[in-house]
Parts: structure tokens; C-alpha cells; sequence
């Protein structure tokens, strides 16, 4: 097919990831959420959709202000909090998923750059954001500047506001 959904799940223990079990609802209803309207809804057949889940040390993103050793997450996400909707991983968080979707699913070369990711994070905080990681970040191969056209929609997976996040940011 022409694009690519992966959705990949961070602050989910080893009891989150069993088959029906709370990674798997969430990224259900996150995938339900963004074929929920239009245009997607009509070419969802033009859509390969990978779910994936990684066991983390700790539940939930990271606060920012905390220290990284505190709060362990196999993609190391992080949000401000008070208020803040900003939602965030890492650089070494950014690699693993460039790896995954890359290495460990084979979306190379423009299938590659016609993938969305859809972090969602085991919280009910209501944050999201999405980053657009540069062409020479994401592509040995790639030069110049500007940005790909894959991105990482980085989303509350358990927050009243859930859905709307993903029809926004991916």
C-alpha cells in the first residue's frame, strides 16, 4: 500500500502488553480515531498499519524536570507539565523509532518518508505534540536541508482528549 501507520506504545510494563490487554486497546482506538474521518476514512485501504510494543521500566512519560535516571521508558518521552500540553522524547528515543521503522519493520527508501508514527504514551495527562525529525537526521543518504515527510505524533494514550490528538498531530 502507499503510506505507513506505525504505532508504537512507551511507559507500558510487561502486564500493558499482552494481546487484548491495554497497549493493544489503546493503539486500537488511537488507529479507529484517525480512520474515523475524512479523507482517511475513504482511502483507508491505501494504509499498511504496524502496531509494536516495547516494555519500559516505568509507567507513563517522564516529568521534565525530573532526572532521566528516575524515570525510565524504552522511547524516553517527557512533558513539562502544569498546564503544559507539550510532549517530547528524546534524541536516543528518536533513534530507537527511526531503527524500528527502518530496520525492524523494513521501511526503507520512500516508504520510509510516506510514514507517520503515532507514539502514544501509557498516560491520562492531556499532551501531545509531533516532530519532524530533519532529512539528514533521519537519512544517512539524504542531504540539504528541510524536513522529511515522516514524522512522530508523540500522544497521551489514555487522556479524554485522545482522540483528538491523534486527528491532530499524526
Amino acid at each position: 500500500n502507499y503510506f505507513n501507520i506505525v504505532i508504537l506504545g512507551d511507559g507500558y510494563k510487561k502486564k500493558d502488553l499482552a494481546a487484548g490487554g491495554k497497549f493493544e486497546r489503546s493503539a486500537r482506538s488511537a488507529m479507529d480515531s484517525f480512520f474515523a474521518i475524512e479523507p482517511y476514512k475513504t482511502f483507508m485501504n491505501r494504509f499498511n498499519v504496524y502496531m509494536v510494543a516495547y516494555e519500559s521500566e516505568n509507567e507513563g512519560p517522564r516529568l521534565e524536570t525530573a532526572p532521566e535516571s528516575s524515570h525510565k521508558t524504552y522511547f524516553e518521552t517527557y512533558y513539562k507539565g502544569g498546564g503544559n500540553t507539550y510532549l517530547n522524547t528524546s534524541t536516543a528515543g528518536q533513534n530507537k523509532i527511526f531503527d524500528i521503522v527502518r530496520n525492524t519493520l523494513g521501511l526503507k527508501d520512500n516508504a520510509y518518508y510516506r510514514t507517520v508514527v503515532i507514539l502514544l504514551s501509557n498516560t491520562t495527562e492531556n499532551v501531545g505534540s509531533t516532530a519532524y525529525p530533519s532529512m539528514t537526521t533521519t537519512s544517512k543518504e539524504a542531504t540539504g536541508d528541510g524536513y522529511a515527510s515522516f514524522s512522530i505524533a508523540m500522544i497521551a494514550a489514555n487522556s479524554s482528549a485522545t482522540g483528538g490528538f491523534v486527528r491532530h498531530d499524526a
